[in-house]
Order: C-alpha cells, then structure tokens, then sequence
C-alpha cells in the first residue's frame, strides 16, 4: 500500500512543482539578492586578470558594427554635449605650445600645393590684367583726343557734321539692320579697325624715336664690347668725324622701322599705343610698301609738315608717305577691342559722329 502511494505522491508533486519552484524563487531570491554586499564582491574581482582571459578580437569580430551604429542617437548624442563647457576646459595655449611648427612647416610640399593651386599662373594672368588694363587706360584717351580735333577740324573748316570715317571695309563690320530697343554696333564706341588720328600717331612715333636711339645704343655698347673682348680691336666712340656711325645708325633705323612694319605691321611704339599699318584695302601690309614707306617718311618731314597734314584734314587721315606707300594706319590692340571713353561715346552718339555713312 505504501509502495503504492509513494509514486502517485511523487506525481503530485511534479504537477505541482512549477508553482512550488515560482514561491521559492520569489522569496528566496530577494532575501539572497539583498544580502550579497556587491562592493565587496567588485573589490575581490581582479579585473587585469579578467581582462587578460577575454580574447578581445574575437569579441569585436562578432560584434555587429553597422547594427550597433544603426541604434546610435547621433542627433541627441550631440546634443548632449555643452561644447561651450568642453571648449572652455581646453587649453589652447598649452595645445598650440605642443606643436612643433618647424616639424609641421618641413611636411608641407610648398611647392606641390602652389603647382596645384597655380599661383604662378594666377599672377601672371593678373600681372597681364592690371598692365593690359593701365595700357587701354592710355590708349582710350588718345582715342578720345584723336576723335576730338577731327571735330574741331570739321568746325574749324566748315564741313558739315559728317560721321566719322569708318576704315577699310575688310576690318571694319558693316552696320546691321536696326531692331527695337538695341543698339547698333556702328554706335557702341568700338573703333577697331577705324583710321587712326593725330594724336596716337604722334604719341607712337615719339615713342619709337625714343626706342630707336636706346636701342641703337644697347647694340652700339654690345658691338664695341665684342670687338675689343674677342677681336682685339679698340673703337673710338668718340670720334665725331667718324661717318660710319652716322651710316649705321641711318642702317639701324631703316631696319627697325622695316623690319617692324614688313613683319607685324608695327613697331613698339605703334604697339603701346595700339595701331596697326596695314594695306589701304585692310590686307596686310607687303614688304615692298612697307620699304616704301620707310623710305619716304623723311619726305613727309622734310616738307615743314606739308605731308603730314592728311593725318588731320584727310578723310582716310593718311600721311604723304601712306600714300605713295598705298598704306592706311587703323586701331587695333590685338586681343581686345578697342574702345573710346564711355562719356565721350554717348556725346559722339548725340552729334550723330559714329553713325557709318551709307555705302556709295
């Protein structure tokens, strides 16, 4: 009978050990929980031996990165954080007297960062923009000048208030046909390729009579040094009855005014002030009128003037040797278009001076 009881018991007891287990944990746990002293627990911990048994790696390798900074609040992490608290704790003169300046400065590639930022491109391009705009500063007002004693001519000799002569057909854009509310071309205070006046051409001769003597100078200095260095030979440039230098300083200016024209249709003073020689057509100028030219300046100068009043009364402003050369000298300063002053534009536009006269 006994025997028999024991095991039905015993599965009573296992129907009733969940709930039997639940009251034990519930009044165990807490009374156990509540009696471990945790401080004293942590002291008796030794942590570098803890740590020495955790393989960090592999901890790492199966930590999720991407979940665990997806769960990151970055927003209110930041905004958390007092940056005003954080930057008045730092130290800068103590941080910035840590820094070894000589070290850091020796790291940089000067060089490389200038190459790639292209400073010595920069400067020069500004280098040219300053001196191209000082030069069409000086230009303009010559413009200006030029523009003004054609006008006074005209009232001085009673012609009536004609538009300005355009130039060569060639170099000078025919005016298109009006629209409303624009502005013809003829009428914007361009004048390349226009007849230059009195004013550039004297400015531009005086200019090249000043760079033929220098120039004849620098290579009159370099010759006599060479003979003396590598020929020997000891020249007297003060022997004022010596003819040959008086030949070669004719020879000189013949070539450089030649030479000048035949190639580029300038010379340096035609090129600061900004004209060109060009045919009467607009072609470039040929070596031969360019030789002609040369040759019979002096007879314009000789004259007492005579042949160099075209420049100022002549509707094509031409000189005597432009015209026994066929040749006509027109604004241009290459690249950029050149321009009259603004003012006096507007004022030239009132007269009715920058309209082109009609063809025939």
């Amino acid at each position: 009978m006994s025997s028999l009881a024991a095991p039905v018991l015993r599965r009573g007891d296992e129907r009733s050990s969940p709930n039997v287990f639940t009251r034990v944990v519930e009044q165990v746990v807490p009374t156990v929980v509540g009696s471990v002293d945790v401080d004293a627990l942590l002291k008796r911990i030794d942590v570098n031996a803890l740590l020495a048994r955790i393989e960090v790696d592999a901890l790492l390798d199966r930590v999720d990165i991407d979940r665990l900074m997806a769960r990151v609040d970055v927003k209110a992490l930041l905004d958390r954080v007092d940056v005003e608290a954080l930057m008045a704790r730092l130290d800068l003169d103590a941080l910035l007297a840590q820094v070894d300046l000589a070290a850091l400065l020796e790291r940089i590639d000067v060089a490389a960062i200038a190459e790639r930022a292209e400073i010595g491109e920069l400067v020069a391009q500004s280098t040219r923009d300053v001196a191209g705009s000082t030069l069409d500063l000086a230009r303009r007002q010559l413009v200006a000048v030029d523009l003004i004693v054609l006008r006074l001519v005209h009232r001085v000799l009673h012609r009536p208030a004609e538009p300005l002569e355009a130039g060569p057909p060639s170099l000078v854009e025919p005016v298109p046909d009006a629209v409303e509310g624009e502005v013809p071309a003829a009428t914007s205070g361009r004048v390349t390729g226009r007849y230059a006046g009195a004013a550039s051409r004297l400015a531009e001769f005086a200019i090249d009579g000043l760079a033929v003597v220098a120039l004849f100078g620098v290579a009159a200095n370099v010759l006599v040094f060479s003979a003396r260095v590598v020929l020997g030979a000891s020249v007297d440039t003060n022997d004022s009855g010596n003819y040959w230098w008086l030949a070669g300083y004719l020879g000189w200016v013949l070539l450089y005014y030649w030479v000048s024209l035949a190639i580029t249709g300038r010379t340096i003073g035609k090129w600061l002030v900004g004209v060109r020689v060009v045919e009467r057509d607009g072609s470039p100028l040929r070596t031969g009128a360019a030789f002609v030219r040369v040759v019979t300046l002096p007879v314009s100068l000789a004259s007492l003037g005579l042949g160099l009043v075209g420049i100022v009364i002549g509707n094509e402003r031409r000189a005597l040797h432009d015209v026994l050369a066929g040749s006509v000298v027109v604004y241009d300063w290459g690249d950029r278009p050149a321009e009259m002053p603004a003012p006096l534009t507007r004022w030239l536009n009132r007269q009715g001076a920058l309209e082109v006269p009609p063809p025939g």
